[in-house]
């Protein structure tokens, strides 16, 4: 067994389901445990919004995982654009297609 076979179990942030991804590939978001929320976003009237990130949420916040059908979903959500998606930036990679990339 190589470094490039190890799997790790990882408990999802978006859906808290369990999935198996690369330790070195899988998706991960910086969420502020006080909050729940990564630092650089906060709630007004209900929705999520872009904010300066608060520098002790920064400070506190830790590595969460994201599956990839959460990922496929903020993508999706990313490209209908509207409302709901005002607060996302950008298109996240999903970790089977980054370790395909990084493990050929």
């Amino acid at each position: 067994m190589t470094a490039d076979d190890l799997i790790g179990m990882f408990h999802c942030f978006g859906c808290r389901v369990s999935f198996m991804a690369c330790p070195d590939c899988v998706t991960t978001i910086r969420v502020d445990p006080m909050t729940n929320r990564p630092p650089d976003v906060a709630i007004v009237d209900g929705k999520p919004v872009n904010v300066k990130p608060d520098p002790e949420g920064a400070h506190r916040s830790v590595q969460q995982a994201v599956c990839d059908a959460c990922v496929g979903l903020r993508n999706a959500r990313f490209e209908r654009g509207g409302p709901d998606a005002v607060h996302i930036e950008g298109i996240w990679e999903a970790w089977r297609d980054r370790h395909r990339r990084a493990h050929a």
